[in-house]
């Protein structure tokens, strides 16, 4: 038996921006520039692809 996960863009956008901002925050190593820059990136792509899906683009 399959079982489907479905995530939300919106939910999933938000929870990538925040994790950004989590090891931002609190990563100490040069490692966690690194990846708040990359929770970013992805984080805003999928804001950007739930915002066009709303508007029909």
């Amino acid at each position: 038996m399959e079982d489907k996960l479905e995530l939300c863009l919106l939910e999933s956008g938000l929870d990538f921006v925040e994790s950004s901002l989590d090891h931002l925050l609190r990563e100490e190593r040069e490692s966690g520039l690194k990846y708040a820059v990359l929770h970013l990136s992805s984080g805003t792509e999928l804001l950007f692809e739930n915002l066009f899906k709303n508007i029909g683009l």
